[in-house]
């Protein structure tokens, strides 16, 4: 689908704030593969019929076994929406982009379920405006991508148990004495979450990253982030009015200290973290060694391997 002149306006009820969203012209673009509509209607059509509640209740057998054959409804859902010549009216003034779009890919109740969403835009540009000062321009990123993924639930067994056990004429309809194989079976994907490919581009460089964290049972994981130009990045602050400014040029010669050189000129640096034990390395020095009671950074099948973090390490490239 296509459209022209879009206009949206958002409205805060609780802090009292309007923000209206202006694009010349909005395309969008979705796909459904193996959807099962022909049981979705019948649904549809049972729920549409029935005179009342307890009618459906006295058929939810029937209606269970339609739904359990129908699983896992759809294979993938997949959607992307694009807006062209973007203004965003926000109290400090007009902020611009010459595009911004995002997608989403979702699958259905299959075993290895995911859910994915990526953001990209591109011509960003910041009002003109005495809240904003001159030194921010060159390190505003006037392009951008993000990606992230959840993956590795299998949502196939977690339906069919609740489906299963599902009854209406009870309150809960779904038992809590199930809430412990809910979560076994929740955590036995080993669910986790993946920054894809993402970076932001500036004036005076451009920062990159990309990874992979568990999310269950612990949250321990490798992120690999890159930075051109970081000299560039570092003077643009030092040119900041910054309060405590001393002490953020600190940090930041700190972290460049961390940084190893990437084959293709970047500052480079490999974290690996384990929030469970407060572990953190970076490019293999220790930073924090946690608390124990937990694998060191980079032990564990979660963020311990380069093909993980797809880092730059030996005979590895850094994220482009």
């Amino acid at each position: 689908g296509s459209g022209a002149d879009f206009v949206e306006t958002i409205v805060g009820k609780a802090n009292p704030l309007t923000i209206k969203v202006a694009a010349k012209t909005l395309t969008t673009d979705g796909t459904i593969e193996d959807f099962h509509l022909a049981t979705v209607l019948e649904l549809i059509g049972l729920v549409a019929n029935a005179k009342n509640p307890n009618e459906l209740v006295a058929k939810q057998a029937d209606v269970k076994q339609r739904v359990l054959a129908a699983l896992p409804l759809w294979n993938t859902v997949n959607g992307k929406t694009a807006l062209h010549d973007v203004t965003v009216d926000t109290p400090i003034g007009p902020v611009k982009f010459n595009s911004f779009g995002y997608g989403v890919n979702m699958t259905g109740a299959v075993k290895d379920a995911s859910y994915g969403i990526d953001i990209k835009y591109d011509g960003l540009a910041l009002p003109q405006s005495p809240a904003i000062p001159a030194w921010v321009a060159p390190l505003v990123p006037a392009q951008g991508n993000i990606d992230v993924k959840f993956a590795g639930v299998d949502l196939d067994a977690i339906a069919k148990l609740a489906i299963e056990n599902f009854d209406a004429s009870k309150n809960p309809p779904i038992p809590d004495s199930l809430k412990p194989q809910f979560l076994a079976l929740f955590m036995a994907g080993q669910p986790h979450v993946t920054l894809g490919p993402s970076t932001f581009t500036a004036p005076v460089g451009a920062v990159s990253a990309e990874g992979k964290m568990s999310v269950m049972p612990s949250q321990k994981g490798k992120v690999t982030i890159a930075a051109t130009n970081l000299d560039q990045i570092i003077a643009a602050v030092n040119n900041a009015q910054l309060p405590n400014k001393e002490s953020a040029l600190m940090g930041i010669a700190l972290i460049k200290g961390l940084a190893k050189t990437g084959a293709d000129g970047k500052a480079v640096w490999d974290v690996d973290f384990d929030a469970a034990t407060k572990a953190v390395s970076v490019n293999g020095q220790v930073l924090s060694p946690g608390s124990g009671g937990g694998e060191a950074p980079g032990a564990g099948d979660e963020g311990g391997s380069d093909d993980e973090g797809e880092g730059e390490g030996e005979g590895n490239k850094a994220p482009q």
